[in-house]
């Protein structure tokens, strides 16, 4: 269990198949008196789910990046008959965005705190919420393509949150609507003025 800097406890499990160790988010601890978070109950029930899914052979033998587990989505994308406009821009947002990101690390070694960075960063490198939430989005269907083959646990994309839009600089501030009308009053009545009001 792992506490945060404003005292919340989360619950992971930590477990090995063969050489790999493998350390899985679980979700928050139980608050006392509420129903919100987990009890050690559910999160033994969870992590027993979680080690059931493991395909050791799989894990053993198949260890594939990004990059190398694209054309399994793509194709996905394909055979689901979605525009080719569509497969294009995912392709693109492999590339552009997720494959120079992570390189040609092996997807089990992605977890969830890596791809939150992710996102901070494509915020931060002044990509749009809409553009993160995309990239996000195709990872996620390569982390679920991967989880089907049993070549990863789970998906860590499920326990990251969605991006969030910087926050509005405090000394912008839009005018209400009686402002408006006394700004649209002080245009002086000339050529300029007028067109000042229409504007």
């Amino acid at each position: 269990m792992a506490r945060d800097g404003d005292g919340r406890e989360t619950w992971y499990g930590k477990w090995r198949v063969g050489s790999t160790q493998v350390k899985r988010r679980i979700g928050p601890k139980r608050v006392a008196g509420t129903h919100e978070g987990l009890t050690r109950t559910q999160v033994e029930a969870e992590l027993r789910r979680l080690i059931g899914a493991i395909d050791k052979p799989a894990l053993a033998t198949h260890r594939p990046s990004v990059a190398q587990a694209r054309e399994l989505v793509l194709a996905r994308a394909r055979s689901r008959g979605r525009k080719r406009s569509t497969v294009m821009s995912d392709e693109s947002v492999i590339r552009v965005h997720l494959v120079p990101f992570v390189g040609e690390r092996p997807l089990q070694e992605i977890g969830w705190r890596e791809i939150e960075t992710f996102s901070r960063q494509m915020i931060r490198g002044g990509r749009s919420v809409k553009t993160t939430f995309n990239a996000l989005g195709v990872l996620h269907a390569i982390f679920e393509a991967a989880r089907r083959e049993g070549w990863v646990v789970a998906n860590p994309c499920t326990l990251v949150d969605k991006p969030h839009a910087p926050e509005a600089d405090p000394d912008i501030r839009f005018l209400e609507p009686e402002e408006v009308e006394a700004l649209l009053r002080g245009a002086p009545d000339e050529d300029l003025g007028r067109v000042e009001r229409r504007m």
